[in-house]
């Protein structure tokens, strides 16, 4: 598409805190399994958090916008760095 003008990029996001998912598996597990839960998927992410909402909507307005006119084909992982593996 870039012949036409057409950038395409993805957005590969991570855990992303107050998601229907996440809420749905908080609310699956008593409150000290869910705490148990909660700190084992963040020692999976180095960054030591879940991303919000609004930083994978950030990501997107950044791509949108010309500032990234020369961004075009790349795959960008919002995880905290989760999906490197360290745990």
């Amino acid at each position: 598409m870039g012949r036409f003008n057409i950038r395409v990029n993805c957005i590969s996001p991570g855990s992303i805190d107050g998601t229907g998912l996440m809420r749905r598996e908080r609310n699956a597990a008593d409150p000290a399994t869910r705490q148990r839960q909660d700190l084992a998927k963040i020692r999976n992410i180095p960054l030591g958090r879940t991303a919000q909402p609004c930083e994978v909507a950030h990501l997107a307005l950044f791509l949108a916008s010309p500032l990234a006119r020369h961004i075009h084909g790349a795959v960008i992982t919002v995880d905290g760095g989760e999906s490197l593996g360290f745990q």
